[in-house]
């Protein structure tokens, strides 16, 4: 049995996500406009993923999650 040897490295597609950076606390009445804002990083980079960046958000608690 033999193989041939590999050309080098594959080819990959690579994709950057959209990212949404949230910088501070998040209040209820905030969250429409957070997934309006999805929404349109969505559409607009025609990307299958948005990352949220919450490392701004401070300690996590329940109205955070």
């Amino acid at each position: 049995m033999s193989c041939r040897p590999s050309g080098g490295l594959p080819i990959v597609d690579a994709m950057t996500p959209a990212v949404l950076v949230l910088a501070g606390p998040v209040t209820r009445d905030e969250v429409r406009g957070l997934c309006d804002d999805v929404r349109g990083l969505l559409e607009a980079t025609r990307a299958g993923v948005v990352v949220c960046d919450v490392g701004g958000l401070g300690p996590p608690g329940l109205g955070t999650v």
